[in-house]
């Protein structure tokens, strides 16, 4: 989980030119997660995205990207898998990323696979 952290990490903080890109990787259930997502800022279609159409394991392995202005991404990870890569669930847009960085969500979304949520 931190490897691949790190690799997105480094790409958020690159495509920014942000060196205060700074990372968090830790287990959360997913029934805490959700009720937080809706102070992230997300749309409707967002909020219903991930609450209805994306299926949660019960443990989730959260990897949050975060710059001086606050979060900008959390991957999703479905920790019932043995390698990182296969299991991400949903990439989530927090506030701290850019309402023109559509792009590099989506980007980022087609490698690891899962959904964009946004």
């Amino acid at each position: 989980m931190r490897r691949l952290g790190v690799i997105i990490a480094q790409t958020i903080g690159e495509a920014f030119d942000d060196r205060t890109t700074t990372l968090n990787c830790r287990y959360e259930l997913a029934r805490k997660y959700g009720p937080r997502a809706y102070a992230f800022g997300l749309s409707q279609e967002g909020i219903y995205k991930l609450a209805c159409q994306t299926p949660l394991s019960r443990f989730l392995g959260l990897i949050e990207v975060k710059s001086a202005a606050g979060p900008i991404m959390d991957v999703l990870l479905d920790v019932t898998e043995a390698d990182p890569e296969p299991a991400v669930l949903a990439c989530v847009k927090r506030d701290g990323m850019p309402a023109e960085s559509g792009a590099l969500l989506d980007a980022i979304v087609k490698h690891l696979g899962g959904s964009a949520i946004s």
